[in-house]
């Protein structure tokens, strides 16, 4: 396993709302074995997703996002495709689908770039059109760096 400093953006766009943006710079750990790629971080107050553990895990042209603590989900993403999953979190659990119009990953050994576009469904409804990008680097974060993070 080792060191790695992410960037990780996400934004959720909801009919007649402003686009929401989240920016987090953290540190994290890579893993690579067997053609798969895991990178893992702890959630901060920043996502108001405190206590959580997130792992990006990319095989293929496929990317998971799989979260547990606060928040415990498994989603799948695969261009394309549609896939259903359970979202928990302290206020209740809801079945969300996901479907993925984009997924870019660019993965080298010691940086990386993932991007995933994708509808956010519940109860057979569109609620959101989001996008997450990660990007990664070799090495740790700097104290300067965790001041980075910010909501809009």
């Amino acid at each position: 396993m080792k060191d790695i400093f992410l960037s990780i953006e996400g934004v959720q766009e909801s009919d007649g709302e402003e686009p929401s943006k989240i920016v987090l710079m953290t540190g994290g750990k890579l893993e690579s074995e067997q053609g798969k790629i895991t990178l893992s971080y702890d959630e901060s107050e920043t996502t108001g997703m405190d206590g959580t553990e997130t792992r990006v895990i990319i095989e293929g042209k496929r990317v998971i996002l799989a979260r547990e603590g606060a928040v415990t989900t498994h989603m799948v993403f695969e261009e394309g495709q549609n896939h259903i999953s359970l979202y928990q979190t302290p206020h209740g659990a809801l079945t969300v689908s996901v479907f993925a119009s984009e997924v870019h990953t660019a993965l080298e050994d010691e940086k990386g770039d993932i991007m995933v576009d994708y509808a956010l469904h519940i109860d057979n409804e569109q609620v959101s059109r989001n996008t997450f990008k990660v990007q990664y680097n070799l090495g740790k974060i700097s104290p300067a760096s965790k001041a980075a993070d910010s909501l809009s």
